[in-house]
């Protein structure tokens, strides 16, 4: 678990630049873009929620929605099993709490960007409306792998 926390801040940081833009860039092409990047990010999560139901499938149907589960569950990039989250109820503990997790190092990335700011080694601090808009939008990208871990806990 410490390399998504390394990474968290990187992350934060990237989705913070790209949310705080005033209202004028709003019909721009890279807000285009980023809205098609996003409703296809949605799209994926939802096919991916088929592996997760009883339906049979055809192979090649089933390899395409292997390949974006990462979309569905980003900890599948991780090697949890390493970190000892080996069995199932270990595993949906850790997606449970992940959500509320990220809250602690956007936290800390908001106070060391306030920080740097304070010992002009950067201009600009961070606006907090920005900074939960930057968390809430990545809790709701990642709301299908919620949705998905409610749909294992109830298959047969």
């Amino acid at each position: 678990p410490v390399l998504p926390l390394l990474l968290s801040p990187i992350l934060f940081a990237v989705l913070y630049r790209f949310s705080a833009n005033n209202s004028a860039s709003w019909g721009s092409w890279g807000q285009g873009m980023a809205a098609i990047v996003f409703l296809l990010l949605n799209h994926y999560q939802m096919t991916a929620l088929l592996n997760h139901s009883n339906l049979s499938k055809a192979t090649p149907v089933t390899q395409v929605m292997n390949a974006m589960s990462v979309a569905d569950d980003p900890s599948s990039m991780f090697n949890t099993d390493c970190a000892g989250y080996r069995d199932k109820l270990s595993q949906m503990l850790l997606k449970t709490i992940a959500p509320l997790a990220l809250i602690f190092p956007l936290v800390l990335t908001y106070y060391f960007s306030r920080l740097l700011v304070a010992i002009d080694l950067v201009r600009g601090k961070w606006n907090r409306d920005v900074t939960m808009n930057v968390y809430f939008s990545l809790l709701f990208t990642f709301f299908a792998g919620i949705a998905a871990m409610s749909l294992d806990t109830f298959k047969c």
